[in-house]
């Protein structure tokens, strides 16, 4: 009974360290494609940073139609938020995490002149239909948070 015990014990040990890990040290299901959506990611900041806001949503949202329609909001907005924070200097992944195989959700940390904002882009990849060929990513869900609190200790 006791060993019995022993072993629950350090499974759930196991378990809770695992959950509590930062979010980049649990694995992904694809490393090859999460870097192709890093580069992506890059080249969109980048071209934020530039002042190239058109450019850089045009990019990103080239393969889903229905944000591309929503994209002229998605720049206002970002033009709003370069004039209340000032102009980007710098971002950075603060996490990577893959929901299966087709699904992979993206989280930055853009460094304004006054303030920090968190992006989260969410990536999804139809599943192969017997052909062997693969589908392009694309973004189907895109957020900031100014929140940085909730930011930061969201899915701890």
């Amino acid at each position: 009974m006791k060993t019995l015990l022993a072993a629950v014990a350090g499974c759930t040990l196991l378990v809770l360290t695992w959950q509590l890990l930062p979010v980049e040290a649990q694995p992904t299901e694809d490393t090859t494609s999460v870097s192709e959506l890093e580069l992506r990611m890059r080249e969109f900041f980048q071209r934020l940073t530039d002042q190239r806001s058109a450019e850089a949503f045009q990019q990103l949202l080239r393969d889903n139609p229905e944000l591309q329609k929503r994209a002229q909001t998605m720049i206002q907005r970002t033009a709003e938020l370069q004039r209340q924070q000032g102009r980007l200097l710098n971002s950075r992944r603060l996490a990577a995490r893959s929901l299966g195989p087709n699904v992979v959700v993206l989280q930055y940390l853009a460094e304004y002149e006054r303030l920090p904002v968190v992006w989260y882009v969410t990536f999804y990849r139809r599943p192969q239909n017997g052909t062997g060929e693969e589908d392009q990513w694309a973004v189907v869900q895109l957020r900031l948070e100014t929140d940085l609190q909730r930011a930061a200790f969201q899915g701890r």
